[in-house]
């Protein structure tokens, strides 16, 4: 009889005061992690984070800026699935799809005399339900009613899980199960699918690349990760998976079937390029801010300094804007901000940089003088500005006009 001792796979938890940018790391460097559970001082699970739902937070506005420094805690979910080792399996699956299918998907926490010993996941699941299944097949060879139930309960578990589930015979690789989440990723029927292999659905050379991956893990033995999967679906778009594949062994011992597991990573993807961003660009204006303005003036004068060259940076503020947040309301300075960031946008040259170092302060830099600028009449050289004095309106037909202040300090290959 399995328990979920026999799924259970060792992770190293969390405490309920691990920062979150220590948790954000380490989900960078261990993209095999899908949860981490967290512990009290005994040793007893307390929450559980969740690797999807964790980048998201990281990644809505301000979401690192408020979570970087914070413990956990305030990110874990407080009432996570966990179950004793020493639970029948099948018991166990039967009454999680029933009440909290969503945290079975998920992941759950397994202790032993309420202490924790390790996780268990989908994967370790469907293995055990395999080998569950397949011992109780020759036990019960004779009884047609138990392997009923069984395949029955295999295609309640796989149809139930959000991920594609698909499986493959080892010989010939020909598809003999997809599950529903499969069909709506890769739009195919499974019906269309079910006795055909990849070539009769990919380019011939994509194909082919599918069919090699699947003989390594056939041969290896070994489960095999795929970070970054880019699959054709039917109406010509591109799926972006992240698949495991394992080999299921026979009797015999020899790989009988392929098993893989495909899980969506698109959204996930775009919440880590979103968390890029922030950490490098000013949320309201989308300028650089202060920590790649310093890297890219940093740069700058490391490549004057080699060529003897000149470096100029302009610090601009936004005279009286104060008083227009004080009488017009801040929506109306955030407006403005925009506006002036965009002029000021069109006033520099390709590869030049304006950033927002925070309030109303912009900076425009660093530039090389060793490209054109305009020349005044008084033989002063000048780019060209940004233009009309900016207009902030407010209500009733108010309005405020906003003077530009500006100051350059350039030096060889330094600033002063």
């Amino acid at each position: 009889m399995f328990t979920l001792r026999d799924t259970v796979s060792s992770l190293v938890p969390a405490r309920a005061d691990t920062l979150g940018k220590t948790l954000y790391e380490r989900f960078r460097e261990e993209p095999d992690t899908l949860i981490v559970p967290v512990l009290d001082g005994d040793d007893r699970p307390i929450g559980l984070v969740e690797r999807n739902a964790f980048f998201l937070r990281m990644a809505a506005e301000y979401g690192r800026a408020l979570y970087a420094l914070r413990p956990i805690s305030v990110l874990m979910d407080n009432d996570p699935l966990v179950v004793e080792a020493d639970v029948e399996l099948a018991a166990f699956t039967s009454d999680s799809l029933s009440y909290r299918a969503s945290d079975l998907l998920r992941g759950f926490i397994v202790t032993d005399g309420g202490r924790y010993i390790g996780v268990g996941t989908v994967l370790g699941l469907l293995q055990a339900a395999n080998e569950t299944n397949r011992r109780g097949v020759e036990a019960l060879a004779a009884a047609k009613a138990d392997e009923e139930r069984a395949r029955t309960f295999m295609t309640a578990v796989v149809e139930a899980i959000p991920s594609m589930v698909f499986v493959k015979r080892a010989d010939d690789h020909a598809y003999v199960l997809l599950n529903r989440a499969g069909e709506k990723i890769l739009g195919h029927a499974r019906a269309d699918m079910i006795g055909r292999t990849d070539a009769d659905f990919y380019p011939a050379d994509q194909a082919a690349i599918y069919r090699e991956r699947d003989a390594e893990v056939i041969s290896s033995g070994e489960v095999r990760v795929i970070e970054e999967d880019h699959v054709p679906r039917k109406d010509g778009s591109v799926a972006l998976l992240r698949t495991k594949k394992i080999a299921i062994l026979g009797p015999d011992g020899a790989a009988e079937y392929l098993l893989g597991v495909s899980e969506d990573i698109a959204e996930r993807k775009r919440a880590e390029a979103q968390i890029a961003r922030l950490a490098h660009y000013d949320p309201l204006t989308d300028l650089p801010n202060r920590l790649l303005f310093q890297k890219d003036l940093a740069a700058a004068l490391s490549r004057a300094a080699r060529r003897e060259d000149l470096v100029a940076v302009h610090c601009i503020d936004l005279d009286r804007f104060k008083t227009v947040n004080d009488t017009l309301g801040h929506p109306v300075g955030d407006a403005l901000l925009k506006i002036a960031a965009e002029r000021l946008r069109t006033c520099v040259r390709e590869g030049d940089t304006v950033a927002r170092l925070g309030g109303r302060r912009v900076r425009g830099g660093p530039v090389r003088p060793d490209r054109p600028f305009r020349r005044h009449p008084s033989g002063r050289t000048y780019r060209r500005g940004p233009g009309r004095n900016l207009r902030a309106a407010g209500p009733a037909g108010d309005d405020r006009r906003q003077r530009r202040g500006g100051g350059v300090t350039q030096r060889r290959g330094r600033l002063r």
